[in-house]
């Protein structure tokens, strides 16, 4: 480390050299293990392309010019050197450019960073190339905010074809929603077009063979678009544990329609939940019917079923019987159920209390039925308590 740092002092002392952004260790590091650093007062350096020593661990000849470039803009280039090498012998002109050109878009140019480094060859695109996908995805109907979201989180998708690539995508996505969809999920999901289009067929395939209609997979689409970019092994897991568990097709169907959430689940917190059911006291069948009505409680964590269950039995006083009479107890907002509860003490009701009419009466039948007061009590109380 104390070679490093005496090292990158003499770099910063040399006025004739190009000016280093050291802040990130990491391109210092970077620097030192492929012996810039040692030879930064060579007059090589004036050069647009620095040769290395012959030495086995050293990489391959990159541009200095452009290597300085990158690192002057925060850039870490031992990740580059990783993930695509050649944009460090890339013309440092071009590169230039196409930086400048997407910060005037707007883009942040801390953002941008994180783009590159993910997707380098986003910025070796030919500039006519990267205007015209710009264009396109305009003239589709995205605002600019929605385009720098693709530049930002999905770079990938400026690297396909659009008359080959991203056109025959737009073109099945058509057959299950619409363009203002379209739009709508991109604005969701600005990773929605980087999916392989032979996956997605796949997967439409697949998901016709459960059953669902045409409009049941738009649906899902348009529901759950990371459908088409999630791998495809936990979706299927999902589907095969609702088999193991005896839910047949026309209910995996309906639950599916119902909430397509399930397909996004891990299968061990899908197990785990349903052996939190049978050790309250549900039976198999009893919990397979509360799971049919209520899909989306395969999405909550045990934790959170844990305190509502606790909160029904410790401070209510409730049984088992009364908890399956009131599944939507693992469903509601359980804030609100315990501010009614609160409001319910203060006004000396708290012995009176009803599960079923705790959770599932209107405002005004709880107020007046289970708390004998008025709506202007309880606004009264619920502007205090959330103070």
């Amino acid at each position: 480390m104390k070679l490093i740092l005496s090292r990158s002092v003499s770099l910063l002392r040399c006025n004739s050299l190009p000016r280093y952004s050291c802040s990130s260790l990491n391109n210092l590091l970077w620097m030192s293990s492929h012996r810039w650093l040692g030879r930064c007062a060579h007059p090589s350096l004036y050069h647009n392309t620095f040769y290395m020593l012959q030495d086995q661990q050293i990489r391959p000849q990159y541009s200095f010019e452009t290597v300085d470039y990158l690192i002057s803009k925060g850039i870490n280039v031992a990740t580059i050197e990783k993930s695509y090498h050649l944009l460090l012998n890339f013309d440092v002109n071009h590169l230039q450019s196409n930086f400048q050109y997407l910060t005037s878009l707007g883009v942040d140019s801390t953002d941008l960073i994180s783009a590159i480094e993910s997707a380098p060859m986003f910025l070796t695109l030919n500039q006519h190339k990267l205007k015209n996908n710009i264009k396109f995805w305009k003239r589709f109907g995205l605002r600019d905010e929605h385009v720098i979201n693709i530049i930002t989180k999905a770079p990938q998708t400026f690297l396909q074809r659009i008359k080959t690539e991203i056109q025959p995508k737009i073109d099945i996505l058509l057959s299950f929603v619409n363009q203002k969809q379209i739009i709508h999920l991109i604005q969701l999901q600005p990773a929605l077009f980087t999916f392989e289009l032979s996956d997605v067929k796949m997967r439409i395939d697949w998901l016709t063979k459960l059953g669902l209609e045409k409009d049941d997979i738009g649906s899902i689409i348009a529901k759950l678009p990371s459908i088409l970019l999630k791998n495809f092994h936990p979706i299927q897991n999902s589907v095969d544990w609702l088999k193991s568990n005896h839910y047949d097709s026309e209910q995996i169907k309906k639950m599916i329609i119902e909430y397509p959430g399930i397909f996004r689940r891990d299968v061990k917190i899908m197990t785990d939940i349903r052996n939190f059911f049978l050790e309250i006291g549900y039976t198999m069948k009893e919990f397979k019917s509360v799971i049919y009505i209520f899909p989306s409680l395969l999405c909550r964590s045990v934790s959170s079923l844990q305190a509502r269950y606790q909160f029904a039995t410790d401070i209510l006083k409730c049984n088992i019987d009364e908890i399956k009479a009131t599944p939507a107890l693992f469903t509601c907002k359980f804030d609100q159920i315990k501010l009614r509860y609160a409001f319910l003490q203060s006004v000396n009701r708290s012995n009176k209390v009803v599960l079923k009419q705790l959770i599932l009466a209107d405002n005004t039948r709880f107020t007046k039925e289970e708390a004998k007061s008025n709506m202007s009590e309880f606004y009264k109380f619920l502007q205090k308590a959330l103070k």
